[in-house]
Order: C-alpha cells, then structure tokens, then sequence
C-alpha cells in the first residue's frame, strides 16, 4: 500500500513533468514562429532593397533597357536650352511705393 506522502509526492512529479513538457512545447512554437517572421521580413528587406536599386536614377536608360558601360559621352543627346524668362523686363511698371495696410496712416 502506497502512503499519502508518497501518493502527494508522485503526483508533484507527474504535475512537474507536465509542466516542463508544456514549456518546452512553448518554446519550440516561439522559436519556430520568430524563424518565419525573421524569414518573411528578410524577403521584405531585400525586395525593398531590390526595388529601390532599380529606381535610382541614372540606372537605366530612356527606353526601359539597361545603360550600356561602353556608350561614349557623344553618343550622348545635347540639352536643349529654353528661353530665359529675365532676358527682357516684364510689362508694366514697378510700384513707386509699398502702402501698408491697417498701419494707421
């Protein structure tokens, strides 16, 4: 016949096994779930910087396509220069005086 101090004692251990069972459980399925957001999130990271490395400019030529590493400066198109809007003096007359308002005059 088994006492009660030896029944209370190996139901303690039972409980205590289940215990650490269940943590360990916990922490395998943290473990696992912090691998795939790790995962996740590096593929984020590197499409971001994927994409970001794409939209540089100077990248990529004006047709879409790759800019060629032997395309001398010539092959180059000349910027065109617009006209310069203060060449000439803009119609009218200057203000001859800055009135202000509400100043008590």
């Amino acid at each position: 016949m088994v006492s009660n101090e030896q029944r209370r004692r190996q139901l303690a251990r039972e409980k205590f096994e289940r215990q650490q069972q269940r943590r360990e459980q916990v922490r395998r399925k943290a473990r696992r779930r912090n691998a795939v957001i790790a995962a996740g999130l590096a593929v984020v990271v590197a499409v971001g910087a994927h994409r970001l490395r794409e939209r540089r400019p100077g990248r990529r030529g004006d047709d879409g396509k790759k800019a060629s590493a032997d395309a001398a400066p010539t092959d180059l198109p000349t910027p065109t220069k617009g006209p310069d809007p203060c060449a000439k003096p803009a119609p009218g007359s200057p203000a001859t005086k800055y009135v202000e308002v509400g100043a008590g005059v």
